[in-house]
């Protein structure tokens, strides 16, 4: 009887054991089953999440260089204006330049007109004082020269 009670007691062990091996097997396939439905799913999501921000990214780029376009255009017609307005300022300065050297150029001959005519006067000057000599020596008259 012990023998025939150990053999059922095993059988029936061994058939619960089955039963428990092939619950625990099942349960464990399907938590397989569920981890890779899980992980598709993260990778999916994961995907999707990259996607975006791989278009958000390239519209945040496109903006900024958009936005460093509209800058650049901006700086390039505030450079052109400023440059304009130099060449003006340029132009304005060499017209007084112009003036300046006129009005040198005037004073210059001017200048040379005047020395000319003194030398004309000393000569003259000098010319008339020999005169003055040569007549007070035949008028017999005393002629002195305070120089």
């Amino acid at each position: 009887m012990k023998d025939e009670s150990t053999k059922l007691l095993l059988e029936a062990f061994e058939v619960l054991s089955t039963e428990l091996r092939d619950k625990i097997d099942g349960v464990h396939a399907g938590l397989k089953d569920e981890i890779n439905n899980v992980r598709t799913e993260l990778k999916d999501e994961i995907q999707g999440v990259r996607t975006e921000l791989k278009d958000e990214i390239q519209g945040v780029r496109t903006e900024l260089k958009e936005e460093i376009n509209a800058q650049a255009l901006k700086s390039f017609k505030h450079i052109e204006e400023v440059r304009a307005d130099l060449k003006q300022d340029i132009s304005q300065v060499h017209g007084r330049i112009d003036d300046v050297y006129g009005i040198l150029d005037k004073h210059y001959s001017l200048l040379e007109t005047d020395e000319m005519e003194r030398l004309a006067l000393s000569k003259q000057v000098d010319r008339h004082d020999e005169w003055i000599q040569r007549a007070s020596k035949k008028l017999n008259v005393r002629y002195s020269t305070s120089q």
